[in-house]
């Protein structure tokens, strides 16, 4: 289970800044070299991607909302 935060903060005119910050939860020790690598070698390939994708919608002016 990820417990994860993304802090924005508005740099200035049409520049927004992200922080975010994540824990990975699990079950049982025995998990734990596991979830060791795929929370330091996966996951922030997945958020870096993630990140471009929400750049390019901005670029391309599409509505982008996150209640």
């Amino acid at each position: 289970r990820f417990v994860g935060v993304w802090k924005t903060t508005e740099l200035g005119p049409h520049e927004i800044g992200i922080d975010y910050t994540y824990t990975l939860h699990g079950d049982g020790s025995w998990l734990a070299p596991a979830q060791w690598l795929f929370a330091k070698r996966f996951w922030p390939v997945y958020m870096r991607r993630a990140m471009e994708n929400i750049r390019a919608l901005a670029y391309a002016g599409e509505p982008y909302r996150f209640p």
